[in-house]
């Protein structure tokens, strides 16, 4: 298994961040993701689920996942249900200051089939992915509006 712990700091409020985070149709806008959709009814909550494509190297590859926690403004973790890995993670929203929100991101992740061999060599490009998503998030949010 992978695991990894991300953290950035941006310079806008909770209110202006969280709904990137919670929204997973906008998590294309900073993440290697395209046709994010949520494929349950209703507010996003435990046990909503997701499917989209994720950029796996060169290729586009089919994946969902399930919302295993949820609190709006403050929260989301989530596990795959379909994909080439198994992926539990999560985001965390909290006031820095009186303008700024400290993200956190974390998970765990573990290939399936013979791709596990490869797990040992892909720890730090995990970890580096995550946390260029996350400048991504930061570069938006604080560009020019």
């Amino acid at each position: 298994m992978i695991s990894y712990r991300i953290e950035e700091t941006i310079n806008r409020p909770i209110s202006e961040v969280f709904p990137y985070i919670g929204d997973p149709t906008l998590h294309a806008k900073w993440m290697d993701v395209s046709d994010m959709r949520v494929t349950t009814p209703g507010e996003m909550r435990v046990g909503s689920t997701v499917q989209g494509l994720m950029k796996a190297r060169a290729r586009m590859i089919p994946f969902g996942w399930e919302v295993t926690a949820f609190q709006e403004g403050v929260s989301l973790a989530f596990r795959t249900t379909e994909g080439p890995m198994n992926w539990e993670g999560s985001y965390e929203v909290a006031a820095a200051d009186g303008t700024s929100t400290r993200v956190t991101g974390s998970g765990r992740l573990g290939l399936k089939g013979w791709q596990r061999l490869l797990e040992p060599f892909m720890g730090g490009e995990v970890r580096r992915g995550e946390a260029a998503e996350l400048r991504k998030l930061k570069d938006l949010l604080e560009g020019p509006t």
